[in-house]
């Protein structure tokens, strides 16, 4: 991921949530706060999601690829046998 070149793409986790992205994947704000507080280690590696003046902020569109990255894992863990299961389907 490169690094964002402007502050327009620090967005607070509840200015996320009211966009039309955050409220399709996120229908209640427990729910997005649920999932970064789930996956708050893999965000901030990813370097999506970072602290500012002590309230937690996601960086876009970095952050929208993130989440869909961490679903499309959680989704290969449902396979009876993982990725083995999907390459062999190919």
């Amino acid at each position: 991921m490169e690094t964002p070149t402007s502050l327009s793409a620090l967005q607070s986790w509840r200015d996320f949530h009211a966009t039309d992205d955050g409220k399709r994947l996120f229908p209640g704000l427990e729910s997005l706060r649920w999932f970064l507080r789930e996956h708050r280690d893999s965000l901030i590696q990813a370097r999506v999601m970072l602290k500012v003046r002590g309230q937690w902020h996601v960086i876009r569109p970095d952050f929208d690829r993130a989440v869909i990255r961490i679903l499309q894992e959680q989704a290969l863990t449902t396979l009876p046998h993982g990725v083995d299961e999907l390459a062999q389907a190919a």
